[in-house]
């Protein structure tokens, strides 16, 4: 079997190296089709490389590297065209200088072509070489990949970033001027800065990101993994990869696997966070943190919510979508302007709830992984005194400041994603018709309703689940029903007193 292409970005090197290639052609073909000026977002590690890096080589018009491909007999391979391909992710930023960078790639592109560029202005510099490619080659194909890491490298240095922004909103400004001159523009990377931040003078941008020409573009679909991946499963349950690393949807239609993630797991025969470890979102954690965010089930958002990012004022919903830790369950029936989101798979709800339950350690990060294998333990084997030891000891790595400054915001979010990493059939946060259980445990035998209280009593606690009926939908089987009351708080800030009660 041909090798998996963990992490390779370079459809040349996958070609002629003979690794695995998905055909992703159709897809390519689709989106060239659509428009002359298109924008496309995704995720970091999820296949926009590649889908550029096989634009530049199909513009170029290397048919011996589509030999096979569905491409191949859909393409005009006559009409070769000279490309500037721009690479932000290869550029010394955000140590280095942009304008230096934006310069120096110019001049490698221009060199290659024979042509000399004099200005030090990078917007003259590419206004000068699309003309001259122009001129002695005909019209251009300009890609630009992970447009935006000028940027988001320095969300949190302000001046930075304006200063990036100001050069990159006069340098993109060219590409409109330079119309005649164009023949394709293809702008990808993470995050979807609004036009008026960033492409003001590009009225002619068209964002593709939630269209459907490009929902299989990047990621596995199921029929892709039945056609070139099979062989490579092994021992592994297609079910698990399934859960772990399926799931993601930019039209709430189709949905497709985590390219990185399916294929690390299918390299190495085992199932892991490979994706999330790549890049922890430190300060999307702390931006939750801010916002209050902990529950990322989230109802009705606009679709212009999800596909504008403006840096001065960040939208946390709008930013988890489009990193990648948010994904559209499905559109809203009446209205296709609203979406309805949540964790795209396992890989991410796990991982993303570890990290933000493990910073109200701050300092000194909380066992969460452990302690919630000892808890599902706990809960598993009946044992509900060796669940609230664990679960006291997990309060009482909450530092004492912390306490003070928000106590029962900290109570109920590390209560809340605590039960969500158990990892064994549970619901948090449960709806009946009467209120809302904090958790609902559902075991082969027994079925546990929590309610938790902040400095109230016990007893409050089991009349709250006795009067809203938390237990009833589970009436009428074999299986036993207990009440789980618990009270919290006090100047220690622990489970002071807990009862459970067979109903």
């Amino acid at each position: 079997m041909k090798k998996l292409p963990v992490g390779l970005q370079s459809f040349r090197d996958i070609r002629e190296e003979d690794w695995l290639y998905v055909d992703k052609t159709e897809s390519v073909f689709r989106v060239i089709e659509t428009g002359k000026f298109c924008f496309f977002a995704r995720p970091r590690r999820f296949g926009k490389s590649l889908a550029v890096s096989t634009m530049y080589e199909l513009f170029r018009g290397n048919r011996k590297l589509f030999e096979g491909l569905w491409i191949e007999p859909h393409w005009d391979w006559s009409r070769a065209a000279p490309v500037i391909w721009l690479r932000f992710a290869v550029m010394a930023e955000p140590t280095g200088d942009l304008l230096t960078d934006l310069n120096h790639q110019l001049q490698e592109i221009a060199t290659g072509y024979g042509i000399e560029l004099s200005s030090d202005n990078p917007g003259r510099r590419f206004a000068n070489l699309i003309k001259q490619l122009h001129t002695q080659h005909g019209k251009v194909v300009v890609l630009v990949d992970e447009y935006d890491k000028p940027l988001v490298d320095h969300l949190d240095r302000p001046e930075r970033l304006e200063a990036n922004r100001e050069l990159l909103r006069a340098f993109y400004g060219v590409l409109k001027d330079s119309d005649p001159y164009l023949r394709f523009v293809f702008i990808t990377g993470v995050s979807a800065f609004s036009k008026v931040s960033l492409f003001s003078a590009m009225n002619n941008l068209q964002s593709i990101t939630l269209d459907p020409v490009t929902e299989t573009l990047a990621g596995f679909t199921e029929t892709e993994i039945d056609t070139y991946l099979t062989p490579y499963l092994g021992n592994l349950d297609r079910e698990v990869l399934r859960y772990w690393y399926n799931g993601y949807s930019w039209t709430g239609k189709v949905r497709v696997y985590n390219p990185f993630s399916l294929l690390s797991a299918l390299n190495s025969g085992s199932i892991r966070n490979f994706w999330f470890a790549t890049g922890t979102p430190y300060f999307l954690i702390k931006l939750m943190r801010k916002h209050r965010m902990v529950n990322l089930k989230l109802g009705e958002i606009v679709r212009d919510q999800l596909t504008s990012f403006e840096p001065t004022h960040i939208d946390p919903v709008g930013l988890l979508f489009q990193t990648g830790y948010l994904t559209i369950v499905r559109p809203d029936e009446l209205s296709p302007q609203f979406y309805y989101l949540d964790y795209p798979n396992q890989e991410v709800r796990q991982s993303l709830q570890a990290h933000l339950l493990n910073s109200f350690g701050e300092n000194e990060p909380i066992d969460t992984r452990g302690r919630a294998l000892r808890m599902a333990k706990a809960l598993l084997s009946n044992d509900l005194a060796r669940f609230f030891e664990q679960l006291d000891a997990l309060f009482a790595a909450v530092p004492y400041d912390l306490w003070n400054r928000d106590g029962e915001f900290t109570y109920h979010a590390v209560l809340y994603l605590t039960f969500e990493l158990l990892g064994i059939p549970i619901q948090s946060e449960v709806h009946t018709k009467h209120g809302r259980a904090d958790a609902v445990v559902e075991l082969p035998e027994v079925v546990y309703a929590f309610e938790f209280k902040w400095n109230d009593s016990v007893a409050a606690a089991l009349r709250q689940i006795e009067a809203n009926g938390y237990l009833d939908p589970y009436r009428g089987g074999d299986r036993r029903l207990v009440a789980v009351g618990v009270q919290f708080g006090g100047e220690e800030r622990r489970v002071l007193d807990w009862e459970a009660v067979e109903r």
